[in-house]
C-alpha cells in the first residue's frame, strides 16, 4: 500500500467572501471527490476570504498509480480560479 499527502495553498485574487471562496473551489472537489483512491479537505484558511489550504491523500496499490492520481490532482489544479501558492508533497 502506497499512501501519498499533497498539501497545497492557493491564493484567490478579488474573492469578496468565504461562499465565493468555497464556490470557486467546488469544481475541484466536485471532480477529484468521485475518485476513490483520493480524500481532500480544507485544512487551512478557513475564515480568511482570499486564502486556502488543502489537503489530498492518495492511496495506490502500487508507486505508479500513485504518481497518476497525484499528477491528476496536480492536472486539476491548474483548471481553478485560483493561484497556487505552496505545494507540498509527502510520502507516508
Amino acid at each position: 500500500m502506497n499512501i501519498a499527502l499533497l498539501r497545497v495553498e492557493f491564493h484567490l485574487a478579488g474573492c469578496n467572501s468565504l461562499k465565493e471562496k468555497r464556490s470557486r473551489l467546488a469544481s475541484l472537489k466536485g471532480k477529484l471527490g468521485k475518485q476513490t483512491n483520493i480524500a481532500m479537505c480544507e485544512t487551512g484558511y478557513q475564515d480568511h476570504k482570499r486564502r486556502a489550504e488543502w489537503a489530498f491523500v492518495v492511496i495506490s496499490s502500487n508507486t505508479g498509480g500513485l504518481d497518476r492520481a497525484i499528477d491528476d490532482v496536480e492536472t486539476s489544479l491548474q483548471q481553478l480560479d485560483a493561484v497556487v501558492t505552496d505545494i507540498q508533497r509527502e510520502s507516508l
